[in-house]
């Protein structure tokens, strides 16, 4: 199982890497990006969603319509909430957290996890075939609620109340997908897709991971030298401790205690272990907040867990039984 879940990570973060080379030799161009990110986001992902969220027998149950999202933004809130209250104890001992906007922002790019993009390739990998609808199923609906807190409360705390809430970005191609699924789901109306839109919509959904994968990698690659390590390392060090130390430990507790289903304590399993996520760096761009302490959260997470995550859903999945 060690080596499963090892193998499974050097997979996806092997396509991370081959995104940052494509993007210095200059053959996935960031004038590429935006065409491809909508791509992406509008088409691939929802594409793959539908085919997830149609065959899920687990989604069938309502306990794993209700526990997911909720799961999802109580973790994100709760990752923001420590990371706040400890930036702000550090603040006049670790150099980078003096100002309000870089305690936000450390808070803010901690706890938003990485909610999608990694957990899905990891759980095709690390799972088993007759699993992995079930697993994925549940990872979708998850997605929705993360979703939700991060453009709320997350943008709220960010931006001290000053950004008021994105709603616009609450209706996407993503949830849309997420609903429509589901419903086709509960109707009973998913097997009477005709066969080839079926094979369509799974042929377009497998494109979505590798291609967004190796967009975050070429986003790391830009990203890379501006996060201006060198002037403050201890930040990467405390958003580690508390992304990939602290709390993987709280996502364990809540997949042991919560009467949830154990598709979803798998989740949370893979959820916790995971680094922070990518496009709060684009968020906090947009609202003018600490650009670079975003950076060292992100790109400093993304690479040591390269070697906690296997750690922790290893630990996890055998603590969960």
């Amino acid at each position: 199982m060690w080596w499963t879940i090892t193998s499974a990570v050097l997979a996806v973060f092997s396509l991370l890497a081959v995104g940052a080379v494509l993007r210095r030799l200059e053959w996935l161009t960031a004038e590429a990006d935006k065409s491809l990110l909508a791509l992406t986001v509008r088409v691939l992902v929802p594409c793959l969603i539908l085919d997830l969220t149609t065959h899920s027998q687990a989604l069938k149950q309502p306990a794993n319509l209700i526990w997911p999202p909720l799961a999802g933004v109580s973790f994100m809130v709760l990752g923001i909430l420590l990371a706040r209250l400890v930036a702000g104890m550090l603040r006049s001992k670790v150099a980078g957290l003096e100002s309000p906007a870089a305690r936000r922002t450390l808070a803010f790019t901690t706890g938003v996890y990485n909610y999608y993009y990694l957990p899905l390739p990891l759980a095709t990998l690390v799972f088993p075939p007759a699993q992995q609808a079930n697993i994925l199923g549940v990872l979708s609906v998850l997605m929705v609620g993360t979703e939700l807190g991060m453009w709320t409360i997350g943008v709220t705390a960010l931006t001290g109340g000053q950004g008021g809430i994105a709603w616009r970005r609450l209706v996407n191609p993503p949830a849309v997908a997420v609903v429509a699924g589901v419903l086709l789901n509960l109707s009973g109306a998913a097997p009477y897709i005709p066969g080839f839109i079926a094979k369509g919509l799974s042929m377009l959904g497998q494109c979505a991971i590798p291609l967004a994968l190796l967009l975050i990698g070429a986003t790391i690659a830009d990203n890379f030298q501006s996060a201006q390590w060198h002037k403050s390392a201890s930040v990467v060090i405390v958003s580690c401790v508390l992304r990939l130390g602290l709390l993987p430990i709280v996502a364990l507790a809540g997949a042991y205690w919560l009467p949830v289903s154990h598709e979803l304590k798998q989740v949370l399993v893979l959820e916790g272990a995971m680094p922070a996520a990518m496009f709060p760096i684009v968020i906090t761009r947009y609202y003018q907040q600490d650009v670079p302490t975003a950076l060292r959260a992100v790109i400093g997470t993304s690479i040591v867990s390269l070697v906690t995550i296997p750690l922790w859903v290893w630990l996890g999945l055998r603590f969960i039984g």
